[in-house]
């Protein structure tokens, strides 16, 4: 289970956003300051040298990227074309007529 996310700040210097769950855990490793407090989470800023010990407590995985092959880009460009083509003709009424029309991208 994900506890947290952890993102760039700038420079050598991260931040966290917690779950209310561990923000102890986090708060007992030096160089790790709490930032904002929210109802249900913290934010706390940690030195680069600390993201191992602050990604074992929040166990962060990576976002999964979506990776298309070069024709499935090439079918949502045609896709996008058509649409915009399609639009421009309609009086701004009729516009949302459309998402009927067009046909859903090729997911495989």
């Amino acid at each position: 289970m994900v506890d947290g996310i952890i993102y760039p700040k700038g420079g050598l210097t991260l931040l966290a956003v917690a779950k209310t769950g561990v923000c102890k855990a986090l708060e007992a490793i030096s160089g790790v300051r709490e930032r904002r407090t929210d109802t249900k989470s913290r934010e706390f800023e940690f030195p680069l040298d600390k993201l191992d010990h602050v990604a074992a407590i929040l166990k962060p995985r990576k976002r999964r990227a979506v990776v298309l092959t070069p024709e499935q880009v090439e079918q949502r460009r045609e896709s996008l074309a058509r649409a915009r083509q399609a639009r421009k003709t309609l009086s701004p009424g009729q516009a949302n007529a459309i998402r009927n029309t067009l046909k859903p991208p090729d997911r495989g």
